[in-house]
């Protein structure tokens, strides 16, 4: 396992990727990631406040903000959304524009 120090320059999306590998998460479909960098990033920023509200709601509605909050942050981590397989929606197109269908 290689090291990553502050001052190594790491783009966004290794970034999130990563952190999921750190916690042994990797998109397990042959589509693999199919989330592009903006999306990931604010699945993070969404899940984490949606588990914050929860973690101060001690509710019904507060546990399951706090399950789609933690959706939501694998969802970043892994870059694979099965809602976007199953419609055929790929958003990780990197340099290059996107194909249209």
């Amino acid at each position: 396992m290689s090291t990553t120090y502050a001052t190594d320059k790491i783009e966004p999306s290794h970034a999130l990727s990563e952190l999921a590998a750190q916690f042994g998460i990797q998109p397990s479909t042959a589509q693999g990631v199919n989330v592009g960098d903006l999306e990931r990033w604010a699945s993070v920023a969404g899940g984490g406040a949606l588990i914050a509200y929860a973690l101060s709601k001690l509710s019904l509605g507060g546990i399951a903000a706090g399950v789609l909050g933690g959706a939501l942050v694998y969802r970043a981590l892994s870059g694979h959304c099965d809602a976007y397989e199953a419609l055929g929606i790929n958003t990780n197109c990197g340099e290059e524009s996107c194909p249209r269908e």
